[in-house]
């Protein structure tokens, strides 16, 4: 999956190999974060990723693709954030 952002394309990287069961809400958040990030929402990208983490604390997929975003909007100290919390 990609983010355009300003005329160039970053990578996110996090992805499921596997569709996500309805019942497994966290993964369902990242799934949708990830799906709002190519198209400019980041900050309801990154709250879909909190929303994740609120259900399953230890979920990499969710702080890595956080991460990501955050990078990918410039906002660098909370993706730092993000990672050290893995």
């Amino acid at each position: 999956m990609w983010i355009e952002l300003q005329s160039r394309s970053v990578p996110l990287l996090c992805s499921f190999h596997q569709t996500p069961t309805d019942d497994d809400v966290p993964a369902q958040l990242v799934r949708k974060g990830m799906e709002l990030a190519p198209t400019e929402r980041y900050d309801e990208s990154i709250r879909k990723f909190d929303l994740a983490l609120e259900l399953r604390l230890d979920f990499p997929e969710a702080l890595y693709s956080g991460g990501e975003v955050y990078i990918a909007t410039g906002r660098y100290e909370e993706a730092i954030g993000s990672y050290e919390r893995d």
